[in-house]
């Protein structure tokens, strides 16, 4: 096989590969989409925690605070920025939760010291 001939089956390959790649993400996309459960509140984003994927649907505020900005920091070192459905945090789902309570917790007192 010519050197020629071997690039354009690698270039096919690439393509078909490219091809089932995209039709996995519509599919993942009109899934996520056509579920009741994916509507997601303004100003709130979903976000995927644990082996399980376990959904949280959580402020977009919260992207602000330190500690959540350590945890997008991670998410995009573990899964890249091409996600797909919904943003995927590298974190025990246990860890995550008293991690919310905490964040609701320093959010009302913080909204109490400035009211």
């Amino acid at each position: 096989m010519t050197f020629s001939s071997k690039m354009s089956v690698l270039f096919s390959l690439r393509g078909k590969k490219k091809k089932e790649k995209d039709s996995r993400r519509e599919n993942m996309k009109d899934s996520l989409l056509d579920d009741d459960e994916a509507a997601v509140p303004k100003g709130c984003m979903a976000v995927y925690v644990g082996a399980e994927m376990r959904r949280f649907v959580i402020p977009t505020s919260y992207l602000r605070l330190p500690l959540f900005s350590v945890l997008m920091e991670s998410a995009a070192d573990e899964f890249g920025f091409d996600q797909v459905g919904g943003l995927r945090i590298p974190c025990d789902e246990e860890d995550f939760t008293e991690l919310l309570k905490t964040t609701k917790k320093m959010m009302k007192s913080s909204r109490k010291t400035f009211s």
